[in-house]
């Protein structure tokens, strides 16, 4: 386990969840990796205890299980392997057909917890079905500047290489404004959340198409996919290459007059000029 159990929740489902779920998300993309999991995990946990205190929603008090919250977090994202635009539901029909579940709830519960995980989508048309689809939906959402631009750069460049620049400005921004913007489909399912702060810096920055153009002319893709030979020990890290103009190979450190060519040419071959 992480080392950081989680009071409130069932320590037995915690440890199932982190030995035999949360690894899953290691081979999915960046946007719904296990980092992401954790944060919506802990968010949600946040908001269940607000809630649970009478600290968000108009002051109302809820009675809630904290299992619950913390099982459909852990699920939300688990159908994402079956596709983006359907995972939701895929992710719901996966928890419900975990039948180790059932040591720690009821068929309705997990009926209920499936129903929250369906649900849990900011493009989602309908409203939650109940308090715990609002919660794993809020949690969920990510509203911050940084991230969801370079994401939606980073889709872009990976989904529609053959673009121009200019072409994968608008496609990065249209979207953005289409979610985040006035009108947007974003929705807050608390309005006194703290995402609505969030919500509101974002859209404001938005608005302005000058600043969304500056900070597009910095974002940078590094052009060399991370090279992982078998039974790789060691992360080597280093800034990104010179202009392509500038190579001499297709390889991270592409000019052989670098530094690093020399070190490595001493330590595995005793000879710092071997490149």
């Amino acid at each position: 386990m992480r080392g950081i159990l989680i009071r409130e929740v069932d320590s037995s489902l915690q440890q199932y969840v982190e030995e035999n779920i949360l690894p899953r998300y290691d081979s999915y993309d960046k946007a719904h990796s296990r980092r992401h999991i954790q944060s919506v995990i802990d968010q949600s946990m946040e908001i269940f205890r607000k809630l649970s205190a009478g600290q968000m929603d108009g002051g109302r008090r809820y009675e809630l299980n904290p299992d619950m919250v913390y099982a459909i977090a852990a699920y939300h994202d688990i159908g994402i392997c079956e596709g983006r635009e359907s995972h939701h539901l895929a992710s719901g029909r996966m928890l419900e057909a975990d039948t180790a579940l059932l040591r720690w709830f009821s068929p309705e519960q997990i009926h209920v917890m499936r129903e929250a995980v369906e649900d849990h989508r900011s493009s989602n048309k309908s409203w939650p079905r109940s308090i715990y689809g609002r919660i794993v939906s809020e949690a969920d959402k990510v509203i911050d500047f940084d991230t969801v631009f370079s994401r939606a750069i980073l889709y872009a460049r990976a989904n529609y290489p053959e673009m121009t620049d200019e072409e994968i400005f608008r496609k990065s921004y249209g979207p953005l404004l289409d979610k985040y913007g006035n009108g947007g489909y974003m929705r807050l399912q608390f309005p006194d959340s703290p995402n609505a702060v969030r919500l509101a810096d974002l859209r404001e920055k938005l608005r302005d198409e000058e600043l969304m153009r500056r900070e597009f002319s910095l974002f940078e893709v590094h052009p060399l996919r991370p090279f992982v030979p078998d039974n790789a020990s060691v992360l080597l890290l280093g800034s990104f290459p010179p202009p392509h103009a500038r190579w001499s190979m297709e390889f991270f450190y592409p000019n052989f007059q670098n530094d690093m060519w020399r070190i490595m040419g001493q330590i595995f071959y005793g000879d710092k000029e071997h490149f």
